[in-house]
């Protein structure tokens, strides 16, 4: 039977710091976490199933973008863009309402 060392507190807090020592015994190994952390390629996007590129968002100004909500028509549909990519990407035409409802 292996001995543990145990250590209780008694704090009212729902966080709390940890040493390293205590991260080793529990086979967290921050350091070499770090390290992978530190070797990471670049483009955070590599491996990403979906072609990441411009959202197409961005529109001119005009007489329609004024905050009287006569751009409310841009929004959406920019909204319907955004879930006809969804759609090309691979979401669910089963759940494209339930999607709709929530973003407008």
């Amino acid at each position: 039977m292996e001995l543990w060392e145990v250590l209780i507190t008694d704090v009212d807090d729902d966080e709390f710091i940890v040493g390293n020592d205590l991260l080793n015994a529990l086979g967290i190994d921050v350091e070499r976490q770090l390290e992978q952390l530190a070797t990471r390629p670049e483009d955070e996007s590599s491996g990403d199933p979906i072609a990441l590129e411009d959202d197409d968002m961005p529109m001119p100004a005009s007489e329609d973008d004024q905050p009287d909500g006569s751009g409310e028509d841009n929004i959406f549909a920019a909204v319907e863009r955004l879930i006809s990519r969804a759609v090309e990407n691979g979401f669910p035409k089963e759940r494209v309402e339930q999607l709709r409802t929530i973003s407008h």
